[in-house]
């Protein structure tokens, strides 16, 4: 129902490294439940970019440009999964 944006900066990881973090969460949000004490079973559902410095953009803009550009990608298909710039959507549970 509502969505939130939030990015995350890793300084010195490369590209895989990022991807493992972002499956991690994305892991971890869906095991999660909210409310259960009122009787509810709330779930939370994330949908991850990934882009790195400098092979996806050579400023802060450009990199996070390229992050929110899979982000999207992500929303706009599946929900609920990882994207890598110039990779495009990846099988988190694979990483």
């Amino acid at each position: 129902l509502l969505g939130a944006e939030f990015a995350g900066l890793r300084q010195q990881h490369d590209e895989l490294v990022a991807q493992k973090t972002a499956s991690h969460l994305l892991s971890a949000l869906r095991e999660m439940r909210f409310a259960t004490k009122d009787g509810l079973q709330l779930e939370v559902r994330a949908s991850f970019g990934v882009a790195s410095y400098p092979e996806d953009g050579q400023s802060v803009h450009e990199v996070i440009r390229a992050a929110d550009t899979m982000m999207y990608l992500v929303k706009g298909s599946t929900r609920d999964n990882v994207a890598v710039a110039g990779h495009g959507i990846v099988n988190h549970q694979s990483l």
